[in-house]
């Protein structure tokens, strides 16, 4: 007989599911948000279908279901490990001032002030057991979620709330943790769901949004398709929906018109709009809705290649600035390069003129200068005075012409000066030369010199 393994396996799950059980009664914060969701669903099989326990139950399901999605998400709020997600039990919590928190204005875009005997409730509940859920908002101070116990906080006086610190980047996290405050602790009007829903679908940036969205606030999908239907009324026709005085299915029927065409309806029938009467009114003028709605399409299809236009014509004047900024730039710079150009050509021409007074001195410094001895005017005197003076004995005019020669004339290294006598220097003695010689040849006669024998071959 082949043994039911089934009946053991279920066994086990009983006994784990009971362990886990008491493990949620003893430490609930450690239990991870799939074993809750797990222990939810087991729980939910015990009690009577129905039930108020078994709403209960589905609800808190649902709640786990959400935060897992937002876990999901990155909601920093959460941390997920190998064993399961759990909520982050780090959670900063501080009593905050109540003038430093900065209300967010997509809130009140979306959701309208508790008034009346709602908001008195709330103020007497404060003002009893304070603020017992704290307010959530972001390090900069924003608000997040709160916003009504804020207001009755300060109405009453209070100067400080207990404040959650989160840090939520991204806007659409931001908008999903608003509406689901709201959806579970506040009874919505249909137009603010409305709104809360387009909003949603705003920021979600994938495929079946409107169904992610459903799942992430507790919507069914009807309801979802229903709500982003109805974010299209005119504020006159959704303020009848909010009252009352219109059925959320008449309020679906008019949301398809344009708005135009809303305006017309609401401005002929106010608060006796009904759904008979739409379904006459779209009957009676069919074809001037019709021709309305198609206009519109193309006002809209203008409007979005207009839109599309001037994106473009910014990004080309964008383009023509940084162009224009930058040709300037390059100007700029083009006329201070012409002006080092031409400080530098200058400074060259003036160094060239420099350089060439040098060259010049230097070759005039190339030429030798013939500088006569310190008593080269002495002996020239002297020699006058002896052409002159033939008074004088012989002998002593010879001893003189002696002293003359040797000692001033003959003391002139002629081989030193050779080659470096300017032409000036020569063309003076060139006329000097024969009168030399003939000079030598006449002081040989005087002496007695035997002349010269004549070369034998």
């Amino acid at each position: 007989m082949k043994k039911n393994t089934n009946i053991g396996k279920d066994v086990q799950d009983e006994t784990a599911l009971d362990r886990l059980t008491e493990q949620y009664i003893q430490d609930p914060d450690h239990i991870s948000l799939e074993e809750r969701q797990n222990l939810y669903q087991h729980w939910l099989t015990r009690v009577e279908a129905g039930s108020e326990q078994a709403e209960i139950l589905q609800e808190a399901i649902s709640d786990v279901g959400q935060d897992l999605e937002h876990a999901r998400q990155g909601d920093p709020g959460f941390i997920t490990t190998p064993k399961g997600t759990y909520l982050k039990l780090e959670v900063e919590l501080k009593l905050v001032p109540v003038e430093q928190l900065i209300p967010d204005a997509n809130s009140r875009d979306l959701f309208r002030d508790m008034e009346g005997e709602d908001f008195e409730q709330l103020k007497a509940s404060i003002g009893e057991i304070g603020l017992i859920e704290p307010i959530v908002a972001d390090p900069t101070m924003r608000v997040i979620c709160g916003h009504q116990r804020l207001r009755a906080a300060q109405a009453i006086g209070r100067t400080h709330v207990p404040v959650v610190i989160r840090s939520v980047d991204r806007e659409e996290m931001r908008a999903i943790l608003a509406i689901e405050e709201n959806i579970r602790r506040r009874q919505l009007q249909p137009s603010e769901m409305a709104r809360a829903v387009k909003k949603l679908v705003e920021l979600k940036d994938e495929k079946n949004r409107i169904l992610v969205i459903a799942k992430e606030i507790g919507l069914s999908k009807t309801h979802a398709y229903r709500y982003r239907d109805l974010s299209h009324l005119i504020p006159e026709v959704s303020s009848l929906l909010d009252r009352g005085t219109l059925t959320q299915e008449t309020a679906i029927q008019i949301a398809q018109l344009d708005e135009e065409v809303q305006r017309v309806l609401y401005q002929a029938l106010g608060e006796r709009i009904s759904e008979q009467k739409v379904v006459e009114f779209k009957r009676a003028n069919g074809d001037l809705i019709h021709q309305i709605e198609k206009l519109t399409t193309e006002i809209k299809r203008h409007e979005q290649r207009e839109t599309e236009l001037k994106t473009e014509n910014d990004k080309l004047e964008n383009l023509a600035e940084q162009a224009e900024m930058k040709a300037g730039q390059e100007f700029k710079e083009r006329k201070r390069l012409e002006e080092e150009l031409q400080n530098t050509r200058t400074e060259k021409y003036q160094e060239i003129q420099k350089r060439q007074a040098v060259i010049d001195k230097l070759s005039r410094n190339a030429e030798p200068k013939v500088v006569p001895p310190p008593d080269y005017e002495v002996i020239k005197k002297e020699l006058k005075d002896l052409k002159a003076n033939k008074a004088k004995p012989p002998d002593a005019v010879m001893a003189e012409l002696y002293g003359v020669l040797t000692n001033q004339i003959l003391s002139v290294d002629l081989g030193a000066l050779k080659g470096k006598l300017p032409p000036a220097v020569r063309e003076l003695f060139n006329p000097l030369l024969p009168k030399i010689k003939v000079w030598i040849s006449g002081l040989e006669e005087l002496i007695g010199l035997p002349p010269p024998k004549a070369k034998t071959k």
